[in-house]
């Protein structure tokens, strides 16, 4: 889901006379995430950091969109941000509400209804793009080995991807009309120097 995203996002923020526009360093990139995350998943021996990979995902994603953003934040904010959140609901809704009703259907047939009961929670936090902030509260990590996995348990990364288009391009846009295009450029880039040296200090001592 986040790779298909992430194609779809670099194509859509190249103009329109540059169709044909190939990001030859951010396609070697996702190339790169792809295989982390494969390995991981096969379980390759002595191999442990298929996480980064998807931590590449999430990085491309924001380069990208942020590009797209930047390059509309001069128009009108309300419409800039109605177009941007349909865009994102067209693209990613159709296939993440299929992909979970697929799995709810396999599921009770399969394994039963009683014991896919706890799937449909799972269902609806992921449905809504809050899967990540419900499989932290009811204690289901990911790299647990010895307990049994939620089926939709990979839907907490795109609940994150998520989370950002709805938050970012907001503040991006509000801080743009608040403050013109250069100033809140620097706003901004302060912001998120502070963000990321939090999550930095927050990940060493968790």
């Amino acid at each position: 889901m986040t790779i298909m995203s992430n194609n779809q996002l670099l194509t859509e923020a190249t103009p329109e006379n540059e169709a044909q526009y190939f990001r030859r360093d951010i396609q070697g990139l996702r190339a790169l995430a792809v295989i982390l995350v494969i390995l991981a998943h096969a379980k390759v021996a002595n191999f442990a950091g298929g996480y980064i990979g998807v931590d590449i995902f999430f990085v491309i994603s924001g380069f990208v969109i942020t590009g797209l953003l930047l390059r509309q934040s001069g128009q009108n904010v309300v419409r800039q941000l109605g177009t941007f959140y349909a865009r994102r609901i067209r693209r990613i809704m159709p296939a993440a509400t299929l992909v979970i009703i697929g799995t709810l259907v396999a599921a009770f047939y399969w394994i039963g209804p009683f014991s896919a009961q706890p799937l449909l929670a799972d269902a609806r936090w992921a449905s809504g793009f809050w899967a990540n902030f419900h499989f932290i509260t009811v204690g289901t990590d990911y790299f647990s080995q010895g307990l049994p996995p939620s089926l939709i348990l990979h839907y907490w990364s795109l609940a994150v991807e998520e989370q950002f288009y709805f938050v970012f391009p907001l503040v991006l846009f509000v801080t743009a009309a608040l403050f013109g295009l250069r100033r809140h450029r620097v706003i901004l880039s302060v912001f998120l120097g502070i963000l990321v040296a939090a999550s930095a200090i927050w990940s060493a001592y968790e």
